[in-house]
Order: C-alpha cells, then sequence, then structure tokens
C-alpha cells in the first residue's frame, strides 16, 4: 500500500475473506499528532448510531465522561459499523486475513473471531477514551494478530519511553511502574467487560464480536502478570 510519508495519518486496511466467498475491506487511519482514529471512516453520522453506543447504555462504571461531553460512548461508536458488519456470524468461521499498512503487508489465514480481535484491538485502542491512552503507541506501531508476550513488550516499551519524559514518574522503580500498568489494565476490563454488555444487547444469531472482546479481555487480565524483568 503506497502512503506518503509526509501525511498527517497512518492508515491500516484489513481485508478479511470469509470461507463463504463474502470480502469485507476496513480503512482504519490514524491521526500522527494524537494517535487517534479517524472517526469517519469507521462509524456512520452520529444520528445514524444504534442505541447500544449511546454514553449512559451500560456506562462503564469508571468512565470518565457524562453526557453533556459526549452523547455517545467513543469506543463503542467507533467499533459500531465492524459490529454490525459481523454481527451474525459465527466465531470459528475460517477467514483469511489481509493487513496492509505503510511498510509492510500481513497475511493469515484463521477463525473470524481471531481476525475480529485484532481489528477491534486496534480501532479499540485508537478511540478518544481516557482509558485507552496509555494503549495509544500501539496503535502507532500496530502489529496485527500479536502475541501476549510481544503485546507486553511493546505496550511496557512505549509506557516506560513515556514514563522517561515525566518528572513525576522517571525515578520510579522496575515494581512502581508494573503497578501502574497493571491499574490501567484493571481498567481496561473493566471497559472490556462492559463493552460485551452493550454487544450482547444487539439480537444476533452470531457471537464473533463478543468473543474477539473476550479475547482482548484475556490479554488485559493476564499482560499485568507478566514481570517487566522478565521480558
Amino acid at each position: 500500500m503506497s502512503q506518503n510519508e509526509n501525511s498527517t495519518f497512518i492508515e491500516y486496511q484489513y481485508i478479511i475473506q470469509m470461507n463463504n466467498s463474502s470480502e469485507k475491506k476496513f480503512i482504519v487511519r490514524i491521526n500522527k499528532f494524537n494517535h487517534v482514529v479517524f472517526e469517519d471512516d469507521i462509524k456512520s453520522d452520529f444520528k445514524n448510531l444504534p442505541d447500544w453506543t449511546k454514553l449512559s447504555f451500560h456506562q462503564c462504571s469508571h468512565c470518565p465522561y457524562n453526557s453533556q461531553q459526549k452523547t455517545h460512548c467513543p469506543v463503542a461508536a467507533n467499533i459500531s459499523h465492524v459490529v454490525d458488519t459481523f454481527k451474525e456470524e459465527k466465531s470459528f468461521l475460517k477467514a483469511n486475513v489481509i493487513v496492509y499498512s505503510r511498510d509492510r503487508r500481513y497475511e493469515k489465514e484463521t477463525d473470524l473471531q481471531t481476525a475480529l480481535q485484532s481489528l477491534l484491538g486496534l480501532i479499540m485502542a485508537g478511540s478518544d477514551c481516557e482509558h485507552m491512552n496509555f494503549l495509544k503507541g500501539l496503535v502507532t506501531t500496530h502489529l496485527p494478530f500479536s502475541n501476549i508476550h510481544e503485546t507486553t513488550i511493546r505496550i511496557f516499551g512505549y509506557y516506560l519511553q513515556q514514563a522517561l519524559k515525566n518528572l513525576d514518574t522517571k525515578q520510579m522503580n522496575l515494581e512502581q511502574h508494573s503497578e501502574i500498568i497493571r491499574h490501567k489494565y484493571q481498567q481496561l476490563t473493566q471497559l472490556n467487560q462492559h463493552m460485551i454488555s452493550r454487544i450482547s444487547s444487539v439480537t444476533t444469531q452470531g457471537e464473533s464480536i463478543q468473543n474477539a472482546i473476550v479475547i482482548l479481555n484475556v490479554f488485559s487480565a493476564l499482560i499485568p502478570l507478566e514481570n517487566l524483568i522478565n521480558i
């Protein structure tokens, strides 16, 4: 995929080819300056968003916003198009997934829930939600289908890079840094659980989206258990 290095965004293309011969394509552009996804690329007008994306619907118990600040949950709004596309599909439907970034092309034969885990992980982490801020380094260096060890290395690397720039945290030891990461992932786990509740409210015969977020939630639970010293 050709992309101008001087552009203001980083672009990823996900092409999901399912064994029922259907093909779905998603383009996700990341703002280079604030590391947030361009919302117009991945969701429709706010007037057309489903009710389950409203901020007050299964709102996270630790949500930093109120309805005066945001009418819709930024994470739910951003993934709504993906949810609508795959809400009737089963998790273990076979899929061939091709991902294009500026520098690389990735391809993997897998099941649909794994494909959606990677796509949703990118979109959710790039959403304009306070609880996603510590994941912004993963968005700009997106690695499709990364395993838990790769994700742990990348998240701690980005976090420590930012911590070294912060006078309040640069003198902390590894255990203190690990505790901060653990707390952030606890908050992320809560968010994922509420997101599953939102999506489960949609009448559907499939469970691919829910299972994809369940996998993301497993990562959220396990990554804090990885010790910085053992990375």
